[in-house]
């Protein structure tokens, strides 16, 4: 009975330290359900450069993509150089930059995460996929004869690509 409490005791302690620890994934621009909303709370209602802030890191360009967080990193984007893309994986605690890598085209979609990889859709219908880890690594380019600004969507292991011709179901 004594080692049923003392296990209940550490379970109870472990998760109330452990479970901030692994805060939900954003692996799309709407959230993990697609639906804008997230069940995290206790979120701050007012904040400024002065009280609030837990780090701040500088990008290299403009830019207008909703980052894609999973895990510990964010992967967010950046224009640079004649709308030039540059791809940074930040450490989602600390704000340092681990990578920054660049991508062919112009773009104006948010990436997307499913199934450990980002889709990144440029404005000439070039689908951009890289593996979501600690080191980048480029797994495909794919090519669509359509130009495209908005940002994929995913559903029951497929990519809907919305081109200003058509729109495009994409399975494998």
């Amino acid at each position: 009975m004594k080692s049923c409490i003392r296990l209940l005791t550490l379970l109870v302690w472990g998760s109330i330290f452990v479970l901030p620890l692994f805060a939900e994934n954003w692996p799309q621009r709407r959230g993990p359900r697609g639906d804008g909303h997230s069940p995290e709370t206790h979120l701050p209602l007012t904040w400024s450069e002065e009280r609030g802030v837990v780090w701040r890191c500088p990008l290299p360009g403009w830019g207008n993509s909703t980052p894609v967080i999973w895990g510990d990193a964010i992967f967010v984007t950046s224009h640079v150089d004649n709308r030039q893309l540059v791809l940074l994986r930040i450490d989602r605690a600390t704000g340092q930059v681990h990578w920054t890598e660049r991508l062919r085209g112009e773009y104006r979609a948010s990436p997307v995460l499913a199934d450990g990889r980002i889709y990144f859709l440029n404005m000439d219908g070039l689908c951009t996929v890289i593996q979501a880890s600690d080191q980048f690594r480029l797994l495909a380019e794919n090519p669509l004869d359509d130009r495209t600004l908005a940002s994929p969507a995913v559903s029951n292991g497929r990519i809907f690509i919305r081109g200003h011709d058509a729109l495009y179901c994409i399975e494998g």
